[in-house]
């Protein structure tokens, strides 16, 4: 377990009322699930870009269900939870900028708009996915 900064908590109290939850530019390396789900309750729209963010664990996807906006951009990620495929409330994901080498089909079989920036280790460019069901 990591210690969360009574600034973080702070700020997620104070987004209460909207239905946008803005924890970008926090250099979060987790997902601070219990404060949001204690002082906020889930958000519709969760910005966690521009953090240190490496890893997503399969209770988030539990937690963050009703979701339908989510911007991962500008993190450490490398892979997605295998669950991840169950936030069929999802309309919009933004991936750019991450360390993601594969997505499955199944992963993103839901999502009704997907943009999807990857960066191809291999060549070292960035490559654009769009996918759209």
């Amino acid at each position: 377990m990591y210690a969360i900064s009574e600034t973080l908590v702070e700020r997620i109290r104070s987004q209460r009322e909207s239905e946008n939850l803005d924890l970008s530019l926090c250099e979060i390396t987790n997902i601070p699930l219990r404060a949001i789900k204690d002082h906020y309750g889930t958000p519709k729209d969760l910005d966690l870009s521009y953090n240190l963010i490496g890893y997503i664990k399969p209770v988030f996807v539990l937690d963050m269900k009703h979701c339908t906006k989510l911007n991962l951009a500008r993190n450490g990620l490398q892979k997605l939870p295998e669950n991840f495929g169950d936030m069929d409330q999802l309309t919009y994901l933004d991936l750019h900028a991450n360390q993601v080498l594969k997505l499955e089909l199944y992963e993103l079989i839901r999502l009704q708009e997907c943009f999807l920036t990857l960066f191809d280790v291999a060549y070292h460019e960035t490559v654009l996915y769009t996918y759209s069901l």
